[in-house]
């Protein structure tokens, strides 16, 4: 669970603490490291001190390379969280005719 911990934060240029946050946000993420809903999430710490011990013993590379990611894919989907939504606007500049309509309660969508 925690290397797949690594590649989340990886993928998505997340800090530890990012990352710590977005796996107990993210019900995708949970899927992801083979969580239950109301498992106890790692750390920052923890995320941390895996990830130097790796590195110390040299396996981070090897590992990451191991586990590499399509890298055409990999690129286009990096540091990507989108959350959006469509809402109309009022117009910025209005005509004379479309006070009244305003006044009445419409919205002009153009």
């Amino acid at each position: 669970m925690m290397f797949k911990g690594l590649l989340v934060q990886n993928l998505y240029g997340l800090s530890d603490a990012q990352l710590e946050y977005q796996i107990e946000d993210r019900c995708s993420f949970q899927q992801f490291l083979g969580l239950a809903s109301q498992q106890r999430v790692a750390d920052a710490k923890t995320c941390w001190a895996f990830k130097h011990r790796l590195a110390a013993l040299g396996l981070m590379e090897s590992l990451f390379e191991q586990f590499s990611l399509n890298q055409a894919i990999y690129i286009a989907r990096k540091d990507q969280i989108v959350a959006s939504s469509i809402i109309p606007a009022l117009v910025p500049r209005k005509r004379w005719e479309d006070n009244a309509r305003i006044k009445a309660g419409a919205v002009l969508v153009r």
